[in-house]
């Protein structure tokens, strides 16, 4: 690289700059960069341009280097010390990535531009048609409402109609049950299944405001609405046990017969019917299927043995408890202690009076009071028992089995001794 001409003299080597003077008097002194201008002049008679890509280098010339190839840091200035900064590397230049074309740019900004405008549009048409939805909808039922696939849209009055209308047959004709073979008919109103349309109706009134079926009424949609079911589950396994009990042979509760005052256990007999428990869902269920498809398909039921519900255990209860202690001896009742007294005993009077009854799926006894009554006539004329209010009244049938109760328990004669409270 060719110094500056004002540092070199004819030849190549650099000029003398510590004679220069100035009119301060005297000369400059010796710049510290004569030195470092010295140096590189010797520097350069070695080093020539470097040649050009592709060009050979004669034979005999010095092997050239490139200062920047293979280092990071940049060679050192003629003028002493490094440059201040590194060069910038060749790569870094090349990994730079041109800037977008100002055309596709533009057209990417319209693009989105369009797209907006295309939503908002889209969003406007969608509230005026569902405002639209909500103007023409004003009915007590949204039109559109369908129950089991019945349009009631319209007033209330006219909707409850035309659900009584559509769904008597389905309410009101019989349902088929089959039992090992034999038809047997329910009628729904006996097994207490329904449709309470007044309360379906009420379910359905009143504007619907979700957007899918405003905007669904405009085109012809429908919003179906579920039925409201009425299920009497006693009423439906009465009528399932009734219309069963026939098939073979209903079964035969136990009992205990105080027949002559003496007790005894009559065991009961199971029969042929069907599990109510298990077929009234399933009578529920067809009976709902009927009303929602028309089609009337049998009920299929099994016949199945059924236990008396009063069994054998219980029967042996109620006679260890109460049959045979009561009939075990003669029984006295009292107005009072040293008052007038009767005496019951099983084989003349107990008996006639005293039954034992199922209640609930136990044996418990009955006491016929008016029997009772004419057995113990005027033993309690003019007998007055305190009540509960202050009152007074005459012994009642009611407070001779009141104190005769506790002593039929007892099994010893001298406790068998029953007295009426009279307050």
């Amino acid at each position: 690289m060719p110094l500056p001409r004002a540092d070199r003299a004819a030849g190549g080597a650099p000029q003398e700059v510590g004679n220069t003077t100035m009119d301060l008097g005297g000369p400059l002194p010796r710049s510290t960069n004569a030195e470092a201008a010295e140096r590189w002049a010797r520097d350069s008679q070695t080093t020539q341009a470097m040649p050009a890509a592709g060009q050979v280098t004669p034979p005999g010339s010095p092997v050239l280097t490139d200062p920047f190839q293979h280092s990071d840091t940049p060679p050192p200035s003629p003028f002493g010390g490094p440059l201040t900064a590194p060069l910038p590397d060749r790569e870094e230049f090349a990994a730079e990535p041109e800037p977008p074309a100002p055309a596709a740019a533009g057209k990417t900004k319209k693009k989105r531009s369009f797209l907006k405008l295309a939503v908002v549009a889209a969003g406007g048409v969608l509230v005026l048609a569902y405002g639209a939805g909500l103007l023409l909808n004003q009915q007590e039922v949204s039109a559109g409402t369908t129950v089991l696939g019945h349009d009631i849209g319209g007033s209330s009055q006219d909707a409850v109609a035309t659900l009584n209308s559509a769904l008597a047959g389905p309410m009101e004709s019989d349902l088929t049950l089959v039992v090992g073979g034999d038809e047997i008919p329910l009628k729904p109103s006996v097994a207490g299944l329904s449709i309470d349309t007044e309360a379906t109706v009420r379910a359905a009134s009143g504007t619907d405001y979700n957007p899918v079926a405003v905007l669904g009424s405009l085109v012809g949609g429908s919003t179906e609405v579920a039925p409201v079911w009425t299920v009497d589950e006693e009423k439906l396994a009465a009528a399932l046990s009734d219309v069963t009990a026939g098939l073979g042979g209903a079964p035969v509760n136990g009992s205990v017969s105080l027949d002559g005052g003496v007790p005894e256990a009559v065991y009961g007999e199971p029969g042929t019917g069907v599990d109510v428990e298990a077929a009234a869902p399933q009578v529920r269920e067809a009976f709902q299927q009927r009303a929602a498809s028309g089609d009337d398909v049998p009920v299929e039921l099994s016949a199945t043995t059924v236990e008396p519900e009063i069994d054998q255990a219980e029967v042996d209860r109620a006679m260890s408890e109460f049959a045979e202690p009561a009939m075990s001896g003669t029984v006295t009742v009292a107005a009072g202690e040293g008052g007038p007294s009767i005496q019951f005993s099983p084989e003349n009077s107990l008996h006639r009076f005293i039954t034992m009854e199922a209640v609930e799926g136990r044996l418990v006894e009955r006491y016929d009071l008016e029997t009772l009554e004419t057995l113990y006539g005027g033993t309690f004329v003019g007998i007055e028992v305190v009540r509960g209010d202050g009152s007074s009244t005459p012994v009642t049938p009611e407070d001779v089995v009141s104190a005769l109760r506790g002593a039929l328990l007892e099994t010893s004669p001298e406790q068998r001794v029953g007295y009426i409270d009279l307050g």
